[in-house]
């Protein structure tokens, strides 16, 4: 097996090193595109360095997977959006492929495009004003129109967390008017009417004609400090598991089901799908999609597979025999980071970041005690931080009670890892995943079971 890897955002070295460890023949390219040319990803050049086979050219990972796309089995792996034209060239040159197009990245990346999928299939979302600039947003909020609670939000990267909750129309003023400072005044942004409810990810793998395995379930936490406190993240800690129950409350509130229809008509990719939403009073509200494998749900849910390897292979081309996730089990994993996150732009000088910071373990192998890496490279000492911003990974387990997990992923990162610069983590997952499994199940939803002890 052949797996060409694409990705936009290099986080994702525990997983390519999984798959490898399975036996798959990988090679990784850390690209981004400009003026639709593809080119290296500089800032994250050393990411895998020493732990997986890379390459610089994107002409060289297209060449490795077509060699084999008629001879032994091969696909390309896209594990990040922002690569979907790239995506749909290896399709039309007949190579399978996992996770990108330009459907995944509109569907992620114009809110408006998303919100009207959704929406045509009976899928509702909370109210929302869209603006073609900042300064047309903050005109808005000027004249006293943004008169409840809201969400700003933007399709263009702005920080690590391009979401800002606002109570009053005053505070909405001071953030835009900070925030123009920093970004282009004319982007688009939206308002979106801040909603009360619990959090809850819904995710299901398409296999490019239908809906295959179990759905998934993530609660995460995206902000940065133990009490929910700080900048976001992304992700900061979180709990995946996959539903026994092949029809859970979730997925009837959204109508997955109905989804099939304008996926089949777009022409949708194979790939992990998943839906963001509040939910509240038995009803799901859209927030936003995810169509790709999610930092950190899918660094921590790949341990729920025997053969992670086999499943993707399954979900992209049909074949083989379906080594669905376990249901009975589930994983919680915190981010582990060093300075100086949570700073998240990529194109820092490598002086002064966290480029060569040693991550060590107490005893053997990191990557086979609950050690999932990220921005990782071995260099002449052994494993260390190979981007600027600091990103380590996850200490992640898998168990069948998410409060013990908790307590196991916190003492391996406080106990079993050593780092030269402070290794930092919230310390309240236990707490964390309880409050809002607690939060979905008052809501009318359920959970898998591992979540709920």
């Amino acid at each position: 097996m052949r797996i060409a890897i694409a990705t936009a955002f290099a986080t994702g070295a525990g997983v390519w090193k999984r798959l490898q460890d399975e036996g798959a023949s990988v090679l990784v390219w850390r690209g981004a595109t400009k003026d639709e040319s593809p080119h290296l990803l500089a800032s994250h050049r050393r990411v895998g360095e020493g732990i997986v086979p890379l390459t610089d050219s994107w002409g060289q990972l297209l060449a490795f997977a077509k060699e084999a796309a008629y001879g032994e089995p091969s696909m390309m792996l896209f594990d990040s959006s922002g690569l979907g034209k790239l995506a749909d060239e290896a399709r039309r040159q007949g190579i399978h492929v996992f996770g990108g197009g330009s459907f995944c990245d509109r569907l992620e990346k114009d809110r408006s495009f998303g919100r009207t999928l959704a929406q045509k299939v009976g899928i509702e979302s909370p109210e929302v004003l869209e603006f073609p600039s900042i300064d047309a947003c903050l005109s808005h909020a000027r004249n006293g129109m943004a008169k409840k609670p809201v969400y700003w939000k933007t399709d263009s990267y702005v920080d690590g967390d391009a979401t800002h909750g606002c109570e009053t129309p005053s505070e909405l003023v001071d953030y835009l008017t900070w925030i123009r400072t920093r970004a282009n005044p004319r982007i688009k942004c939206i308002l979106e009417t801040k909603m009360e409810g619990a959090p809850l990810s819904t995710a299901r793998y398409w296999n490019g004609r239908a809906w295959v395995g179990p759905y998934e379930a993530t609660i995460e936490k995206k902000k940065f400090l133990t009490g929910d406190i700080g900048p976001g993240t992304g992700c900061s800690l979180n709990a995946v598991g996959f539903y026994a129950d092949e029809s859970p409350a979730i997925a009837e509130a959204l109508s997955w089901e109905r989804l099939s229809e304008p996926f089949l008509k777009a022409e949708a990719p194979p790939g992990l799908y998943d839906i963001n939403a509040i939910v509240n009073d038995g009803k799901a509200y859209m927030l936003e999609w995810t169509p790709r494998l999610g930092w950190d749900s899918e660094g921590t849910s790949h341990l729920l597979f025997d053969d992670y390897t086999a499943w993707l292979w399954y979900v992209t081309t049909g074949q083989g025999h379906p080594p669905e996730p376990r249901t009975e089990e589930v994983a919680v994993a915190i981010r582990l980071s060093v300075l100086p996150a949570p700073w998240e732009h990529g194109e820092r000088d490598e002086k002064g970041s966290a480029v060569g910071v040693p991550i060590r373990g107490d005893t053997g192998d990191l990557w086979s005690q609950g050690f999932v890496g990220y921005e990782l490279m071995v260099d002449a000492e052994g494993l260390a931080v190979a981007a600027p911003e600091g990103i380590v990974g996850l200490s992640a387990a898998v168990g069948d009670s998410s409060s013990e997990l908790a307590e196991q992923v916190t003492e391996f990162a406080k106990e079993r890892l050593w780092s030269a610069s402070p290794l930092m983590f919230r310390v309240d997952a236990g707490e964390a995943i309880a409050e809002d499994a607690e939060a979905i199940i008052e809501a009318g939803m359920d959970l898998p079971a591992g979540m709920l002890r």
